[in-house]
C-alpha cells in the first residue's frame, strides 16, 4: 500500500539525512537525543552533575518531548526517532515478503512488554547515579552510528541491533513495543497524573528529610507503567488531542488498521487511546471518507507533524539562549557566597562532565578557591574565590596547565645541537590551544619541540635548528592567522588562530639532541601499597623498553597499566622515563615477586583495571614491550638519575629529576 502521509515521511527523511551527515563528518550523533537530556536532568537533580556529553540541546529537547507527550502524544517516536523510522520501514519489507506475523499471544505480549521497563529501570538508575549514559552501552542507534564506538559494549549492542532488525521484519515495531527504554518512559509521561504525582511526592519526602533512594521512585514508575500498559492499555491521562473515528460514516474498509505501524485496531475504536499510538496520523491520511478519522479537539491532519517541528524549534531556540551548567560545586563549609568573588575564564578542554570533573579535581587543591560552575557548551568556567587568600594572578596560575611536546621527528640524521628561544605568547591558555600550537609549529620541520610555563603572557621555550630557521621566522609562523591541516581520517580542517608574540626573543643557548629527547619526554610516576616503608636494599627495578610510550593516545592508558601491574602483590611503583628510548621502571619487592611474573603481566594482551568504586574491567593492552630487560638496584637508579641531573643542570630552565619518595 502506498504511503499517504507524505508530511511525516519528509520529516523522517530530513532527520535521517541529518544523522547520515553527522556520521560522515564524525560529529556528535547524540546532539538531538531527548532521552539523554532527560537522564541528564535526573543526574543533575540526584548529585548536581550533567551526564557526559549531554548539554542544553538534549535537555531542552527532553523537556519539549515531555510537553508533547502530555498534550498530543509520542510525536518523537513517530516523526523523529531514527530507530523507529528504520524499523518501521523494515516492517513494510517484512509484510511485503510475507514473513511478518500479526502479533504475539496476549500472555506473551504482556511479559515481553515488561522487558522495556526493566531496561528503563537500569538506564534511569545507573545514569542518574553515575552521570554516565548507561543506554549508550547497548543502544542500536548509537552503536550503528558510531561504528561500535568506545562507549559501546559490543556483546550487548550487537544482539540489540540484530533483535531490532530481525524483530522488525517479523513483527510490527518489535523493538519499540518491547525493548525501547524511551518508549517506556514516553508511556509513563502519558500517564501524567501517576508519573508526575509520584515524582512530586518523592521530592516532598526528601524535603521533609526522609533519605529515600531515587531507586524507589524509578521502581514505582516502572511497576506502575507496566501494570497500566498491560491491564489498562487505553488509559491515557491528560492527553488533549486524540484520533477520533466517526462510527456513522465509517465504511469499515480497515485501511487504517493496515497502515498503523503498531497494528492498532483503529477500525474498532471511537477514540484511539491505545498505549502504542504515536500520533503518526497515517490512519487519518489513508482514510477514504472525509472527516471519518479526525483529530479530536483540533481537527487538522498536519497537526502532529507541525507540532513536532514547533517543539524542536522551541527546544533549539531555548538551548541557544540559555546555557546550563555541566558541573556546579562548592566546597569549604566555612565559606559563604558573601565572602567570595567571581573569576570567569574560558577553558576549551572542558567539553563534558568528565573533563569538567577533572578540572574541578585540579582546581580544588588550590587554597582560596571554593567553588566553580562549568559550562561545557561555551567552555566557560566561573571560579569562586576568597580574595583574602588568593589574588587573580594566583587563580590564573592555578588554572594554567604547563605543557611540553615533541613537535617533529628528524627526517634522516638528527642535528647534533638544538637552539632554544624564550617567547611570551598570548592566547595560549589550555591544552586545546597547546595542541593547535603544536600543529602550527609542526609546519616547520626544523622546529622539534616546545614547552610552556605560567606567565602573562605565557612563557614558551622553543627548540629549533638555528642553522635552518631564525627566531624572527618562528615568530612569523606563530602569528599565522589561519592553519589548514588534515586529520588521521583524511578530513581537512581550517583553524582560525590568534596567537600573538608579545616579547622580544630571548635566546638562551644550546642543548644536544639526546638530552632534548630526555627532557621533552613526558614522564609518569605512581607509588602505591607499601612503597615508602619498603627497605631500599630489598627493592629492585625492572626496566623494559616500550617504544610507543611517546604516543599520547597510548600514554593516557598508563593509569590502567599501573592498576593492572598492581595486581601483583610485590609491585609497589611504576615510573616512565627516556634513556636512549622510552622505558618503564617497575619497582618491586624481591621477596614477594620476580621478574618473570611482572613480565607476564606486562605482555598480557589484556589489562585488568580496578576502579575506585571497586568495579573491575578488562581493556586491550596496547603497550608494546620489547627487550632488552634489565634489573636495576636503587643504587643503579640513583646513578642514572644523577647523570640526567647533571645534563639538565646546564640550564636552569630544566626541572631536576628526583627519586620517588
Amino acid at each position: 500500500m502506498r504511503l499517504k502521509n507524505k508530511t511525516r515521511l519528509l520529516l523522517q527523511l530530513v532527520i535521517l539525512g541529518i544523522v547520515i551527515v553527522a556520521v560522515i563528518r564524525s560529529t556528535d550523533v547524540e546532539a538531538f537525543c531527548p532521552l539523554g537530556g532527560l537522564l541528564s536532568i535526573g543526574s543533575r537533580y540526584e548529585h548536581g552533575a550533567s551526564s557526559c556529553q549531554m548539554g542544553e540541546n538534549q535537555m531542552f529537547l527532553g523537556v519539549t518531548l515531555i510537553v508533547g507527550l502530555l498534550v498530543i502524544g509520542k510525536l518523537f517516536c513517530s516523526h523523529v526517532c531514527p530507530i523507529g523510522t528504520v524499523t518501521e520501514w523494515l516492517g513494510r519489507w517484512g509484510r511485503k515478503f510475507k514473513i511478518q506475523i500479526q502479533r504475539l499471544p496476549d500472555f506473551l505480549d504482556g511479559w515481553f512488554r515488561m522487558l522495556k521497563y526493566l531496561l528503563l529501570l537500569a538506564v534511569l538508575y545507573y545514569t542518574t547515579t553515575s552521570s554516565e549514559l548507561f543506554c549508550k552501552t547497548f543502544d542500536p542507534y548509537y552503536a550503528a552510528a558510531t561504528g561500535f564506538g568506545s562507549d559501546v559494549v559490543w556483546w550487548w549492542a550487537l544482539p540489540a541491533l540484530l533483535v531490532a532488525i530481525i524483530g522488525s521484519l517479523v513483527m510490527r515495531q518489535f523493538w519499540c513495543k518491547y525493548l525501547c527504554p524511551l518508549g517506556a518512559l514516553s508511556n509513563l509521561f502519558q500517564l501524567g497524573i501517576y508519573t508526575i504525582g509520584s515524582l512530586l511526592i518523592f521530592i516532598l519526602l526528601r524535603i521533609a528529610g526522609i533519605p529515600l533512594s531515587i531507586f524507589w521512585l524509578f521502581l514505582v514508575w516502572v511497576a506502575g507503567g507496566f501494570l497500566f500498559e498491560v491491564y489498562l492499555p487505553h488509559s491515557r491521562f491528560l492527553l488533549f488531542i486524540r484520533i477520533r473515528r466517526d462510527t456513522q460514516t465509517c465504511i469499515d474498509c480497515k485501511l487504517c488498521d493496515k497502515v498503523c505501524p503498531y497494528d492498532i485496531k483503529v477500525s474498532t475504536a471511537e477514540v484511539v487511546q491505545h498505549v502504542d499510538c504515536t500520533m503518526c496520523a497515517d490512519c487519518v491520511a489513508v482514510c477514504p471518507v472525509k472527516n471519518c478519522l479526525t483529530l479530536k479537539r483540533l481537527n487538522w491532519k498536519y497537526l502532529p507533524a507541525f507540532a513536532t517541528v514547533i517543539l524542536i524549534a522551541l527546544s533549539l531556540g531555548f538551548s541557544s539562549r540559555y546555557e546550563i551548567t555541566t558541573l556546579s560545586e562548592r566546597w569549604g563549609e566555612e565559606q559563604t557566597p558573601a565572602h567570595l568573588s567571581r573569576y570567569e575564564t574560558v577553558v576549551k578542554s572542558v567539553k563534558c562532565f568528565g573533563t569538567a570533573t577533572s578540572f574541578k579535581n585540579k582546581i580544588q587543591r588550590q587554597k582560596g578557591i571554593y567553588g566553580l560552575d562549568a559550562y561545557a557548551t561555551s567552555h566557560r568556567i566561573v571560579l569562586y574565590y576568597n580574595p583574602a587568600e588568593i589574588d587573580l594572578t594566583g587563580i590564573k596560575k592555578a588554572v594554567f596547565s604547563p605543557y611540553k611536546a615533541k613537535v617533529n621527528t628528524p627526517k634522516g640524521s638528527a642535528p647534533e645541537k638544538l637552539n632554544m628561544v624564550f617567547l611570551g605568547v598570548s592566547n595560549l591558555n589550555d591544552n586545546v590551544d597547546n595542541l593547535n600550537f603544536v600543529r602550527l609549529l609542526s609546519q616547520s620541520p626544523v622546529i622539534y619541540g616546545f614547552e610552556s610555563d605560567f606567565g602573562e603572557p605565557v612563557r614558551v621555550l622553543i627548540f629549533y635548528d638555528a642553522a635552518k630557521i631564525t627566531p624572527e621566522e618562528i615568530i612569523t609562523l606563530i602569528e599565522t592567522p589561519k592553519l589548514t591541516y588534515q586529520t588521521p581520517q583524511g578530513e581537512t580542517i581550517d583553524l582560525e588562530l590568534n596567537f600573538d608574540v608579545q616579547t622580544d626573543p630571548e635566546i638562551i643557548g644550546e642543548i644536544d639532541f639526546p638530552t632534548f629527547l630526555q627532557h621533552i619526554f613526558t614522564t609518569y610516576s605512581r607509588q602505591f601499597k607499601n612503597f615508602k616503608t619498603t627497605p631500599r636494599d630489598s627493592m629492585l627495578i625492572l626496566e623494559a623498553v616500550i617504544p610507543n610510550l611517546e604516543n599520547q593516545q597510548v600514554r593516557r592508558f598508563l593509569p590502567y597499566l599501573t592498576s593492572h601491574l598492581s595486581q601483583n602483590d610485590g609491585v609497589v611503583g611504576v615510573e616512565t622515563f627516556y634513556r636512549q628510548q622510552p622505558v618503564i621502571w617497575i619497582y618491586y619487592h624481591q621477596a614477594h615477586t620476580d621478574t618473570a611474573a611482572i613480565l607476564a603481566l606486562l605482555k598480557n594482551p589484556k589489562m585488568k583495571v580496578t576502579f575506585t568504586n571497586g568495579k573491575v574491567e578488562e581493556y586491550d593492552n596496547n603497550f608494546q614491550v620489547v627487550p632488552p630487560y634489565s634489573i636495576l638496584t636503587m643504587a643503579d637508579l640513583r646513578a642514572v638519575k644523577q647523570n640526567i641531573k647533571e645534563k639538565m643542570a646546564v640550564l636552569k630552565v630544566f626541572e631536576t629529576v628526583e627519586e620517588p619518595e
